[in-house]
């Protein structure tokens, strides 16, 4: 008989339409399991640098995507000073909303299409399971969900569902 029993090693990311979630079978984040959520206060260390949140992670990593742009390397410095900084995974987030970032646009304004197919979905996985391995507590309730689906908004447009395979 196959083991079915939750493992964080089983855990994974998808995207999908909310349309396409089964919505009688799941937990929804935040308002039934905060600690779920990407924007939740805890540390992460990655590539040997400390996060405060999962989602300031993720902010961090659309700067140095943009790196590959002909955008100077200072002003990138600079916002990543001030979200590794920031304790407050809601204030990274604006950061990278910010109009004022460079020529008047914002972080968001300049990713290019490559980010949001390969390079978001790579970044918060990597973060996401970073979380649920560093931190014993979340861990702990992850795993207590079994095979129930957690799902997330990510964005204005997109659900994300963590899920362990059964």
């Amino acid at each position: 008989m196959p083991n079915t029993r939750p493992s964080i090693d089983r855990l994974k990311m998808i995207y999908c339409d909310k349309e396409e979630i089964d919505s009688s079978s799941v937990i929804i984040i935040p308002s039934d399991a905060p600690w779920a959520s990407n924007r939740y206060p805890c540390q992460i260390t990655i590539e040997g640098q400390v996060w405060e949140s999962t989602e300031a992670f993720m902010q961090a990593e659309k700067l140095k995507h943009l790196q590959l742009k002909n955008i100077p390397q200072t002003i990138i410095e600079r916002k990543l000073s001030q979200i590794r900084e920031s304790h407050d995974a809601t204030e990274s987030v604006k950061m990278t909303c910010d109009n004022d970032f460079y020529e008047g646009k914002s972080v968001n304004d300049l990713l290019d299409q490559s980010w949001h197919e390969t390079y978001k979905y790579n970044t918060i996985s990597q973060a996401n399971k970073a979380k649920f391995t560093q931190n014993k507590d979340l861990c702990s309730k992850i795993l207590s969900t079994g095979n129930t689906i957690l799902i997330g908004i990510g964005g204005h447009h997109s659900w994300a569902a963590i899920t362990s395979e059964g």
